[in-house]
């Protein structure tokens, strides 16, 4: 146990996270990772900027100050421990974390990872004079000893490419898929299922607009049930009452029970997400999405997964010139899949090729490379 006590793992987050979110991971890659690198063995210490818990001495997490991150650092330094640090950066913007993430790596010289949920970007936006002119924004990132990012269906490897991240330093890893769930076809009910979180980036706006026009054509009446929060709730609950739908939608608000809305739920409508491709896919329910720019490379083999064509690419509001005619081919897809166009059966998938087992376990890899040479 030597080798593992003189190893730290501290990672910085741009939000509020605990135990007991760590411990309720759903599908998302950080929380997973750890634990994983605790049952490793690691010291793992979390910054956040909300709480402070103790699980034992291998894991901690502490709101974040810049005193209580140096003093962290200095501790490392003076006992020569190896320790590496992993900025989870949420979303493209800057802010405390960040800049003592960097200004201490010039003092302690340690490896700073970042890691990031997807680039947002679409090949079509990262390739536009705009980005080129607001590129300087993240300079920052050449001097990170790796970029990691999520595959989320967004140009990651472009993005690295145009911010000017060396190719060697960069990995895109898959989300992970939960163990496949067998649904008894009787759970279904007439309910059209969006979870996201309720943000222009998500367009949650144009799965609205799309369930409006595809719900007179629909032989059975369904529910629009959406699951999540974010300051765009008022303005959708608002848009649902200017369409005339209020009746048909309901906001559940924030929820981490995927399981019993995908299998209880006819489709999903992603929007602008990938995440809820992967439960689908976990549950064999069917589900429509945006091409963000490599979905379809990633997901379409899935017969339960439908693509819908954005040429525009990328996260953010759905521009006005693209959205009547979204709306008009995702309506028409909603009408044929709940017409009875769609067969629900067991959707198969190697456990061992997309499973969350492969992911934590390149990306811990990754880790123990850069504590070696450190």
């Amino acid at each position: 146990m030597q080798k593992t006590r003189e190893k730290e793992i501290i990672f910085l987050y741009q939000g509020p996270t605990c135990l007991d979110r760590v411990q309720r991971p759903a599908n998302y890659a950080l929380p997973r990772l750890i634990l994983y690198l605790h049952k490793q063995g690691y010291k793992v210490t979390v910054f956040n900027t909300e709480n402070n818990e103790r699980v034992d001495d291998k894991l901690e997490f502490k709101k974040f100050s810049f005193y209580s991150y140096a003093k962290v650092l200095w501790n490392n330094y003076r006992h020569r421990r190896k320790f590496i640090v992993v900025f989870n950066q949420v979303g493209h913007f800057r802010n405390r974390l960040s800049r003592a993430a960097y200004v201490l790596k010039k003092v302690f010289r340690y490896k700073l990872i970042v890691r990031v949920g997807g680039v947002y970007y679409s090949e079509k936006q990262l390739n536009s004079r705009q980005f080129a002119q607001g590129v300087d924004q993240y300079k920052y990132l050449k001097s990170c000893d790796c970029f990691i990012s999520t595959r989320d269906g967004t140009a990651v490897h472009l993005f690295a490419e145009k911010v000017k991240i060396p190719a060697d330093r960069v990995k895109a890893y898959l989300n992970g898929f939960p163990q496949s769930v067998k649904v008894e076809p009787s759970l279904r009910q007439n309910k059209i299922m969006c979870i996201s979180r309720l943000s222009h980036e998500k367009a949650v706006d144009y799965v609205i607009r799309s369930y409006h026009k595809a719900l007179p054509n629909l032989n059975t009446p369904h529910v629009l049930h959406i699951i999540g929060d974010g300051k765009e709730h008022a303005a959708l609950k608002q848009l649902t009452v200017d369409l005339g739908i209020e009746e048909n939608v309901v906001f559940e608000g924030f929820s981490d029970d995927w399981v019993h809305h995908f299998s209880t739920s006819k489709l999903v409508l992603a929007g602008l997400a990938s995440n809820p491709l992967i439960e689908a896919i976990s549950t064999s329910t069917p589900a429509i999405a945006l091409e963000l720019g490599e979905l379809a490379e990633i997901y379409a083999r899935f017969e339960n997964v439908f693509i819908v064509n954005y040429t525009r690419g990328g996260y953010g509001r759905v521009p006005q010139e693209y959205m009547d005619g979204l709306v008009e081919e995702t309506a028409g897809l909603i009408t044929r899949i709940l017409n009875g166009g769609y067969e629900y059966k067991q959707i198969d998938f190697d456990e061992e090729t997309y499973g969350w087992e492969k992911r934590l376990k390149e990306e811990s890899q990754l880790y123990e490379r850069l504590l070696t040479t450190s």
